[in-house]
């Protein structure tokens, strides 16, 4: 069944006029929804709200709640992916498939071998929001604005239940995730990588630099696979 992200609250049954134009041209225009066929509604509250359609307008639809489901498919760990400011196609390959994960927030930075130097911000959250939907998650990942590496450092928690994390070729193989670590920080380079000066930098803060194996990855891939690490069940 189709999902729709709506930010406004939605009752747990009864009639409902949905005013937004976006959702509306989707189901008419796009999906072709007919009289009484029905959609899934979720605003980040744990619930996803089946929609039977009864009326589409041109902006709007109007229908009834008929049902309300829990949505179980959060992970159990917070995960920030620090993502280095990489080619704009790359750059949102990696947000589109790290958001079906389950990452929760996404830190872009700029390091001293990125080659963008910022986003479109706009153009990143739709696509958060549309795999979100897709991929049958309740929270849309949270983005925030791009920072310099020395900056996203400095902010990183030093709590025990946190764990800060650092992807490079030259760090040792990840086994696990530190034991009650329910915040994990990880970071990954842009496409020429790290310089040793933002290796030490993160060591001195008390990070560690793990590896993802023996193969060179591109970021874009080693931001899925690290985030995989700690979001998929083992």
């Amino acid at each position: 069944m189709h999902r729709f992200y709506v930010e406004n609250e939605l009752p747990s049954e009864g009639v409902l006029l949905l005013q937004d134009a976006e959702i509306a041209h989707q189901l008419r225009a796009v999906l072709k929804i007919k009289t009484g066929e029905s959609v899934l509604l979720f605003n980040g509250t744990g619930f996803d709200f089946e929609f039977a359609v009864k009326k589409l307008g041109r902006d709007h639809a109007f229908g009834h709640i008929v049902g309300q489901i829990r949505n179980q498919r959060e992970p159990g760990r917070i995960v920030m992916l620090h993502q280095s400011l990489i080619k704009k196609n790359n750059f949102e390959f990696a947000a589109a498939k790290c958001a079906e994960l389950g990452v929760e927030k996404f830190c872009p930075f700029v390091s001293a071998r990125s080659v963008k130097k910022g986003i479109r911000r706009d153009r990143i959250e739709k696509i958060l929001k549309e795999s979100t939907e897709q991929c049958g998650g309740d929270r849309i990942p949270a983005l925030v604005a791009p920072v310099g590496f020395a900056e996203a450092v400095k902010a990183l928690p030093k709590d025990k239940n946190a764990e800060n994390i650092l992807f490079d070729p030259t760090g040792d193989p990840l086994r696990h995730a530190k034991d009650g670590a329910k915040n994990i920080n990880i970071f990954i380079g842009p496409e020429g990588g790290f310089t040793e000066e933002e290796l030490k930098m993160f060591r001195d803060a008390g990070g560690a630099i793990h590896s993802l194996g023996p193969r060179i990855l591109r970021s874009e891939t080693a931001a899925i696979v690290a985030a995989g690490l700690f979001l998929t069940p083992h």
